[in-house]
């Protein structure tokens, strides 16, 4: 079982004022199983406002229960965002979370940060490219649990409106303290993963997807390693009735 209760009110710009908008809200969520149980109840306020260079940024925060494994956790939380256009080819975005967590591999309190920024540039008419990176932490009473990273990169070319590559590659390191786990756990975990496509597009009902990916890993015993590679072959089709 589920409700939302929820309010919102926008203020908006006139010309020659530096925001479009601003906005400010709130919502209260509870959410319980079929036997009555707590799942999550939850208060949180958030404010947003677009400004110029097609910026967004957001400001929230809260306070929630949740219920997990039989236990209560009761939590504070705040969170920030920030995107904006330096240039017409050119977008940046900052993503910021802080607050209560569960370490659900242990079923404790926990407290996470989360710091997430992304560029996406278009130098040209015909390619892309996004670059990406998060960066969590998570402690507990007895210290820091782990700290994990993830890297993105992402490459387009459109040959045409028919043809285009795609490469993504993915590198993820995630340090963490095995004494604070219950379950043995590697301290360093590594993996590297990539993928090219490659697409054509025959008719507009009739696309052909080639494909190659890798994945590599690494642990305390061992250096990145390739576990699997795999090709892929994909034709869709539509019939129009």
């Amino acid at each position: 079982r589920y409700g939302q209760a929820a309010f919102d009110y926008t203020w908006w710009g006139e010309p020659g004022d530096w925001y479009g908008q601003i906005e400010f809200g709130g919502a209260w969520d509870y959410g319980e199983d079929r036997a009555g149980n707590l799942l999550d109840n939850q208060v949180e306020f958030w404010t947003n406002a677009n400004g110029p260079l097609q910026s967004f940024g957001m400001l929230g925060g809260g306070w929630r229960e949740r219920s997990y494994l039989g236990e209560s956790f009761r939590q504070w939380y705040e969170y920030a965002s920030l995107a904006f256009r330096p240039s017409r080819d050119l977008q940046l975005e900052f993503e910021l979370d802080h607050g209560g967590a569960i370490d659900y591999a242990n079923a404790r309190e926990a407290t996470r940060l989360r710091v997430a920024p992304e560029l996406r540039w278009t130098p040209g008419r015909h390619a892309r490219i996004e670059l990406g990176h998060a960066f969590e932490r998570l402690d507990v009473s007895e210290g820091r649990l782990y700290d994990a990273n993830l890297t993105e990169l992402r490459l387009y070319y459109h040959f045409s409106r028919r043809v285009f590559v795609r490469w993504i590659g993915q590198h993820t390191r995630v340090d963490r303290h095995p004494a604070l786990y219950r379950d043995p756990v590697d301290a360093r975990e590594r993996r590297l993963d990539d993928q090219l496509l490659f697409s054509y597009k025959v008719n507009p009902q009739t696309v052909v997807f080639v494909g190659d990916s890798d994945r590599y890993l690494g642990t305390d015993e061992f250096d990145l390693s390739q576990e699997q590679r795999a090709f892929f072959l994909k034709l869709g089709y539509a019939w129009l009735m």
